[in-house]
């Protein structure tokens, strides 16, 4: 009887492993879904708010700070990782990709928690951590890490900013990838010279074309990043996904 009730317990234990791994995958699958639908319509906007700016650059050529070419000083990294767990090897091979970096002198900073422990334990310093972003980032999340890097770059602290993060290929393939953030190397100067040529009329500038152009490049540069978070939590839900659906 004792041996009985000891396998039943047994057999109850791993049912109860089972639903929850159920569980996690059709939430993992249900976020994944909304994200992609989010980071589809974000497209759509960027796409439209580039072609603003491309029409500016056509009457207007700045000398903007963000857009500078080269800078002498510190370096800055930011890899995005997160907090919550099934998703081991996905931010495991991001850390490893960091460290095939030269990260001497250079200034790293961490969104989340795992991050945070693999990088701790390869021992590499880390200059500034941020918690993680929720499971679906609003703006205003990401906005906190966006003005704290401009704020550090505008003030000479930083000379360049890359950004890690794991890219979504697919379902089913997520792989590291660095991008440059600041100064923005974006297309959009040599995008310019190919379309300058199609585009008619004298826009109105209110306050003034400087102005105009400010704001509009500072909001096209922090939805960059915040599309890059929108990914990189695509990739997270994309291996919990999977992940799960093996373990079963």
């Amino acid at each position: 009887m004792k041996r009985y009730l000891e396998d039943k317990n047994r057999i109850q234990i791993y049912q109860d492993v089972f639903e929850t791994v159920k569980t996690i995958e059709k939430i993992s699958a249900s976020k994944l879904h909304f994200l992609k639908q989010r980071v589809k319509s974000l497209s759509v906007y960027t796409e439209t708010l580039e072609k603003i700016l491309i029409r500016l650059l056509c009457f207007h050529r700045p000398n903007h700070p963000f857009l500078e070419k080269s800078r002498e000083g510190k370096k800055a990294l930011l890899v995005i990782t997160g907090q919550k767990g099934l998703v081991g090897g996905l931010y495991h091979t991001l850390v490893n990709y960091a460290l095939s970096i030269p990260l001497k002198n250079c200034h790293l900073m961490v969104v989340g928690s795992k991050g945070k422990k693999y990088f701790k334990e390869e021992k590499i310093k880390i200059s500034q951590t941020f918690l993680d972003f929720s499971e679906l980032p609003d703006f205003e999340e990401v906005d906190f890490i966006t003005k704290y890097t401009f704020e550090k770059f505008l003030r000479g602290e930083f000379s360049r900013v890359d950004i890690l993060y794991s890219h979504f290929v697919s379902v089913i393939e997520q792989r590291p990838l660095i991008v440059g953030f600041l100064p923005f190397s974006s297309e959009l100067i040599e995008r310019d010279k190919t379309t300058s040529q199609d585009i008619f009329g004298m826009p109105i500038f209110d306050p003034s074309p400087q102005e105009v152009f400010n704001q509009l490049l500072k909001k096209y540069i922090q939805i960059f990043l915040y599309r890059i978070v929108l990914e990189a939590k695509l990739s997270e839900f994309s291996a919990r996904t999977v992940n799960t659906e093996n373990a079963w």
